[in-house]
């Protein structure tokens, strides 16, 4: 009797100690269930943090580089302005060098036009002066001069127009009428059609320029038809003394 007491106490002692057994491993499997919620609550919060600062760092970025693109288009646009300023002072200063060049050669024309106007009218004075008796001749001379043919051609020299052979003829007719021994000299076989119309222009009183332009050449082939002309009616080298010598042809 007492072995089987002591046996059944011995059982006892195991279910009961099976159970807490039992109980225990629920117990501790219920608080590892409760420690890896906790683990992977914290885990997703920590990888939402993660992303939370990768995606604020990355909008930083964005603002960044969005900002350095900003100043780089103001930059160059401040760049461009200023080149394009700095090319448009550019070329009005030498457009302004240019403007003076020019203006220097005009009033170097102008002067030499004048000058040559002045020892035209010299030429006339002495001429008109050499025999004052004779005023018949200056008064001859005048007339020519002053003629509405000879007014219209001063006129087409300003205008740097062409003339018409009709004209051309016409002026000669005006000199053969008025300056018979002197249309009677030039009308010689070697001089050309050029160099005639030059004596022309010469007894009329016109300056190289006027003459260039009338013919439609240059100043200097206007110098050397009055040396051809110089050569061809009195025998002497190079354009000076010509006008005087065709002028004196009466």
């Amino acid at each position: 009797m007492k072995k089987r007491k002591s046996v059944s106490y011995i059982a006892i002692l195991m279910a009961i100690g099976f159970i807490i057994a039992v109980v225990g491993i629920i117990i501790d499997g219920q608080v590892m269930q409760e420690s890896y919620e906790t683990m992977k609550a914290q885990s997703y919060n920590y990888r939402m943090a993660f992303l939370a600062m990768a995606a604020f760092a990355f909008l930083v970025c964005l603002v960044a580089i969005i900002c350095m693109n900003g100043l780089r288009q103001l930059r160059s646009s401040e760049v461009e302005i200023l080149n394009e300023h700095y090319t448009n002072l550019l070329k009005r200063y030498y457009d302004a060098i240019n403007d003076m060049e020019l203006l220097q050669k005009d009033i170097e024309s102008i002067r030499k036009k004048k000058r040559e106007q002045i020892e035209s009218l010299q030429q006339q004075l002495r001429l008109c002066s050499v025999n004052p008796s004779d005023n018949h001749e200056c008064n001859v001379e005048r007339l020519v001069l002053d003629s509405q043919l000879v007014s219209h051609f001063h006129s087409l020299a300003s205008k740097a127009s062409r003339v018409s052979d009709a004209e051309w003829n016409a002026l000669m007719q005006l000199l053969e009428i008025h300056f018979p021994v002197f249309t009677q000299r030039i009308s010689s076989p070697q001089l050309t059609e050029s160099e005639r119309r030059v004596c022309m222009l010469i007894r009329l009183r016109f300056v190289p320029t006027e003459m260039a332009a009338l013919m439609d050449v240059s100043v200097q082939q206007i110098t050397n038809i009055r040396s051809r002309i110089n050569s061809k009616l009195f025998r002497r080298k190079g354009a000076q003394g010509v006008d005087v010598l065709l002028n004196s042809i009466r």
